[in-house]
């Protein structure tokens, strides 16, 4: 059986089943961010997308990764740390202060 997921259906899993992971804007551009032609046929599995994508303020990102330690981001929005991650991972920016990334 295949289910077709809409916005709504996909916030309203993930608050069931992982309430804290995502903020209500990140959950919205994690969708668009895989509701394209090419993840037609993704199977939903929540708790897969909670363990490879993660939201991050963005100023807390420099104190999660070293790979920052030799940038200046002192100036940086999302769009910029975005950005500059996407030569590591997919990443893409949540509004003005937040990005979501694909762990590595």
């Amino acid at each position: 059986m295949k289910i077709i997921v809409d916005k709504h259906t996909f916030n309203d899993l993930f608050k069931q089943n992982r309430p804290d992971s995502f903020t209500y804007e990140g959950l919205n551009a994690l969708f668009n961010h895989l509701d394209t032609d090419d993840n037609e046929d993704l199977e939903l599995d929540v708790i897969a997308l909670d363990s490879t994508y993660t939201e991050y303020d963005i100023n807390d990102l420099d104190d999660t990764y070293s790979i920052f330690d030799d940038e200046d981001t002192e100036d940086w929005d999302a769009d910029d740390y975005a950005n500059f991650l996407n030569s590591y991972t997919d990443a893409f920016a949540v509004g003005d202060d937040s990005v979501i990334l694909e762990e590595f």
